[in-house]
C-alpha cells in the first residue's frame, strides 16, 4: 500500500472516531434525560392531586395530572427508543473502528518494514 492510500485510511479512521465521540456524547445526554423522566414519572405516579404544574417556556401551567403522566410516558418511550438506537449505532461503529484500527496497524507495520516505500 502506498503512502497516500494509508493516509486516506487514517483520515477515514479519524472521521469515524470523531463520529463515535459525538454519538457517545448524544447517548449520554439521552440517558440522562431518560433517568430524569423516569424519576419524575415515579414521583408523579405517587402524587394524589388531580392537577400539577408544568414549566413550559417561561410559563408555569396548571395541567391535569393524568395528562402530565401521559406526556411523560410518551417521552419515556421515545427516549428509550432513541437510547436503544444509539447504543446499537455506537456498538456497530466501535466494532468497525476496532477492525479498521487492526488493519491500519498491520498496513502501517508493513509500510514501515519496507522503509516507507510503496508496494
Amino acid at each position: 500500500m502506498d503512502r497516500s492510500k494509508l493516509e486516506e485510511k487514517i483520515v477515514e479512521y479519524n472521521k469515524k472516531e470523531a463520529k463515535l465521540m459525538t454519538l457517545s456524547d448524544s447517548l449520554a445526554q439521552f440517558k440522562a434525560q431518560l433517568t430524569e423522566v423516569k424519576k419524575t414519572l415515579e414521583e408523579l405516579e405517587s402524587y394524589d392531586e388531580p392537577y400539577v404544574y408544568k414549566i413550559q417556556g417561561g410559563l408555569l401551567l396548571k395541567i391535569e395530572r393524568e395528562k402530565a403522566l401521559d406526556d411523560l410516558r410518551k417521552m419515556k418511550e421515545l427516549l428509550e427508543s432513541r437510547v436503544s438506537s444509539l447504543e446499537k449505532e455506537v456498538s456497530s461503529l466501535t466494532e468497525a473502528l476496532t477492525r479498521l484500527r487492526k488493519a491500519l496497524e498491520a498496513e502501517l507495520s508493513q509500510y514501515q518494514n519496507r522503509g516507507g516505500q510503496g508496494a
